[in-house]
């Protein structure tokens, strides 16, 4: 709790304040302190104590009258409040966002994921976006997106060493459980990610998690071990004909140390429900003025 030291001079008003709850007195504190919402304020009164010589000449103390009371209310009311000093930082938000791809086979939607505010890129560093062409049908070319975020920093060195976010159309795809069950998909090369150890070595799956937000939408998520012993996770989910994938990896000596982070990171993918477009493919492509995805 919260204590203020209040000096008094009478023990019966020590006894008053000690057993009187006195919360409407922090209608008087400052806002700078009512924003922290504090619900009350214990206020413990301290008085000398008599020598046992003072004791014996002294005659029984009165019982706590509402004199008694309203003086002591009165002198705590004038006393200042004491607040410790927790020094609790909150995290203030560092959110990453995989841009919206217009003009695409797939609804244009945004994907976005947090990581710690003490992750930092070198200034003027940004994530690198691309393209890479599937195949060409009647409709044209049809591709993967893709962006690599640069090399990732905290006081105490590199944090994580790739992240990487995949979007490729799928057709018909509503959610990411249509594609099967978690167990059938098979995440080190469902995705087209370009981590070389998920392209050429071998995998090991440690751990499988379904998720769902508060939104409804659905996500299939991996924790992976490379033959490099790195850790490897994914997040993956679909929206709007559109399959989405987040993939983040460190060594084994940064998932030691910040382990944690990455796996809130991975758990704070998210990719707004969106159906798929009801326009036909041509019009979703050729029916707008925009030079969809990137250059």
């Amino acid at each position: 709790g919260l204590h203020s030291q209040v000096p008094v001079q009478s023990h019966t008003m020590a006894m008053c304040i000690a057993f009187t709850h006195i919360s409407p007195l922090l209608q008087g504190v400052n806002n700078k302190f009512q924003a922290q919402r504090v619900r009350s304020v214990r206020v413990v009164a301290s008085a000398q104590r008599p020598s046992a010589d003072q004791q014996k000449m002294r005659a029984p103390a009165p019982a706590c009258t509402r004199r008694d009371l309203g003086n002591a209310m009165l002198a705590a009311s004038t006393a200042p409040l004491w607040f410790p000093n927790y020094n609790i930082a909150f995290a203030a938000e560092n959110v990453q966002t995989f841009e919206a791809i217009e003009g695409e086979r797939f609804a244009p939607l945004a994907a976005s994921f947090e990581f710690p505010e003490t992750w930092k890129a070198r200034p003027g560093q940004k994530p690198k976006p691309g393209k890479y062409l599937l195949y060409t049908d009647t409709y044209g070319p049809n591709y993967r997106y893709f962006a690599n975020w640069p090399k990732l920093k905290d006081e105490q060195g590199l944090v994580v060493d790739s992240v990487e976010v995949a979007l490729q159309g799928l057709s018909g795809l509503e959610s990411i459980s249509d594609l099967g069950p978690i167990t059938a998909l098979d995440p080190q090369k469902g995705f087209g990610l370009s981590r070389a150890d998920l392209t050429e070595g071998t995998v090991s799956i440690q751990n499988r998690n379904v998720r769902k937000d508060a939104k409804g939408q659905v996500y299939y998520e991996w924790q992976m071990k490379t033959s490099d012993d790195a850790i490897v996770l994914v997040s993956a989910t679909a929206s709007g004909g559109g399959l989405y994938a987040l993939a983040i990896g460190a060594t084994q000596e940064q998932w030691d140390r910040v382990g944690q982070n990455v796996k809130q990171a991975i758990e704070s993918f998210t990719v707004a429900p969106a159906e798929e477009s009801t326009v036909d493919i041509s019009g979703r492509i050729y029916g707008t003025k925009k030079a969809g995805g990137f250059s």
